[in-house]
């Protein structure tokens, strides 16, 4: 997907519907780390080790491209944020020189993103070069 093709589909996003979602969902956010303090801090750490997992893979990573095959919720995970779901992603991922292949990993998938990543779309992503399965997507 090129630049240009993104900003339609962020453009095309932008509903009434989408927008409302997001300021709902994002006061509802703050009412639960407020109403939880503790365990909004005790899930910090959390969410920085993933962060970090995360730019790791996107500095040492393989680049190429991605296209969702399934995103699907993982029932029961661990909510670590409200706007926030773990999801069981599957990817076909190709990158240069090599065959393409489907990747299967868990990601953390805002809410409010989770439709730009329905399965058919294409992503640039970074592979771990130590293990094909751990990637992220990148822009």
């Amino acid at each position: 997907m090129g630049f240009f093709d993104k900003i339609k589909q962020a453009k095309e996003s932008m509903t009434a519907e989408n927008i409302k979602a997001g300021w709902s969902a994002g006061m509802s956010s703050v009412a639960n780390q407020m109403s939880n303090p503790a365990r909004a801090a005790a899930n910090v750490p959390k969410l920085q080790a993933y962060g970090a997992e995360l730019q790791r893979i996107q500095s040492v990573g393989i680049r190429g491209t991605g296209v969702v095959q399934s995103l699907t919720p993982i029932p029961g995970a661990e909510q670590l944020d409200p706007n926030l779901d773990w999801m069981a992603v599957h990817t076909e991922i190709t990158l240069p020189g090599r065959p393409a292949y489907l990747a299967a990993n868990n990601q953390l998938v805002p809410r409010l993103t989770a439709h730009l990543y329905a399965a058919g779309t294409r992503h640039n992503v970074a592979v771990d070069p130590a293990d094909p399965n751990a990637y992220t997507f990148t822009e």
